[in-house]
């Protein structure tokens, strides 16, 4: 409850004034009873465009005894003026002067000047105190002309009285206007990593971005800028075809941190803003991958018979280091059933790739093995057996310095494949 401070509010001043008590008791107890602005909030981007018209309710909830009320609602004259107020529903809607009313109005006051309205209303002499739910007033307003933005309504020195001039205690619930929405939220997803190596490209993902309208309205991100940190910057980045895209790519040429800065703009040009550090590295020395892994006949299921027919398998490894050494690559084959179940794991033979080969990313070693058929061997290691079905081989690249151990490459690929009996 918002109280006037350092004097009696006018409306208990005026309602002792007609009442026959001649002495003020403290406080009247009415439990649950509200004082608010309805509806609580105003919010669209299209209902209410500068120089448009809109209204809203004081009401009030839960009261017994009511016998008088007073408010002032402060708002924002930068962006709302008033124009004016009207008696609610509560008490009689005939008004007269004091001291029988009906219903008698103190103050009628709007100042755009400062921002607020003042309204005090009692019952005349005799008249039935109100006990329930209701409306207490209905405020007027019109946007401003060119006026964009939010505005709180806030009650203040909310008075409630009953026909003894018994202040009624109760809560206030303030209201909130705007014509704005809220910027958009920009989303960057950096792939694969935001620590890379220098001459490794970076895949930047913006479309978890989203516009943020209000309720019953739609939004959408029309416009995607970055700024990589490099001193390159792509504004309103588009697609092939000419339309705003959330996906781009870039590689560093340089060794550093870079901050990439990702703005989104939504259809009503509200702005969001995310950034994401990126650490790029020299190289490191040893490092390889699987860049392709397939079998011959080169279609997606392989039937093998019992009988002999047989299917290659190829993984392609690329050299991904800085080719200043040797460094070791072997590839291992795993076999699974349809459940998950590994049937045989194979590893190649080891293949070097020397230093100062300075292979070009079109450059791999090629491995291959072959399965012969059903419940037959594999180069002494590899036996299918069991019931004929349903197989899944995975292939997954391996590296080494001299002298070090294997690291797994980060890329696994996996087909499938029939045993027919």
């Amino acid at each position: 409850m918002k109280k006037l401070k350092n004097s009696l509010p006018l409306l208990l001043v005026l309602v002792l004034s007609i009442s026959a008590m001649a002495s003020l008791s403290p406080v009247a107890a009415s439990p649950g009873t509200i004082v608010s602005v309805e509806p609580p909030a105003i919010v669209s981007t299209t209902l209410y465009p500068p120089g448009t018209p809109f209204s809203v309710d004081v009401n009030i909830t839960s009261v017994s005894n009511l016998f008088g009320y007073e408010f002032m609602l402060v708002y924002d004259k930068t962006i709302l003026t008033a124009l004016s107020i009207t008696l609610g529903n509560v008490f009689p809607s005939q008004t007269g002067p004091p001291p029988n009313g009906p219903t008698i109005i103190w103050k009628n006051v709007k100042d755009d000047n400062v921002g607020y309205v003042w309204y005090a209303v009692s019952l005349g002499r005799y008249q039935t105190p109100f006990t329930g739910s209701g409306r207490l007033a209905t405020i007027n307003f019109i946007v401003d002309p060119g006026a964009s933005g939010g505005s709180i309504l806030d009650l203040v020195n909310t008075v409630l009285s009953n026909p003894q001039g018994i202040e009624i205690t109760h809560e206030v619930h303030d209201g909130i206007f705007s014509n704005v929405r809220d910027p958009p939220t920009a989303i960057l997803d950096v792939l694969p990593d935001t620590a890379i190596e220098l001459g490794e490209k970076s895949y930047f993902d913006a479309s978890g971005s989203h516009a943020n309208p209000p309720a019953g309205e739609v939004g959408s991100i029309v416009r995607y800028d970055f700024e990589f940190g490099d001193g390159t910057i792509i504004l309103d980045n588009k697609d092939h075809v000419g339309k705003p895209t959330p996906y781009i790519d870039h590689t560093y040429t340089a060794l550093g941190t870079y901050t990439v800065v990702l703005t989104v703009h939504d259809d009503v040009n509200a702005k969001g803003k995310t950034e994401s550090d990126i650490t790029v590295s020299a190289p490191t020395t040893a490092k390889a991958d699987l860049a392709e892994w397939k079998a011959r006949p080169a279609h997606k299921t392989h039937d093998i018979s019992r009988y002999g027919s047989v299917n290659t398998f190829y993984a392609l490894v690329q050299n991904l280091g800085d080719l200043s050494t040797t460094i070791t690559v072997k590839v291992r084959f795993i076999v699974s059933d349809v459940e998950g179940t590994e049937k045989r794991t194979v590893w190649t033979n080891e293949y070097e790739f020397p230093e100062h080969t300075y292979l070009r990313d079109t450059d791999y070693w090629l491995f291959s093995y072959e399965l012969h058929g059903l419940n037959t061997t594999w180069n002494g290691q590899f036996v299918v057996t069991g019931l004929s079905g349903r197989y899944y081989a995975t292939a997954q690249a391996y590296y080494k310095l001299p002298g070090g151990t294997y690291t797994a490459g980060t890329v696994t690929k996996t087909f499938s494949f029939t045993v027919k009996a």
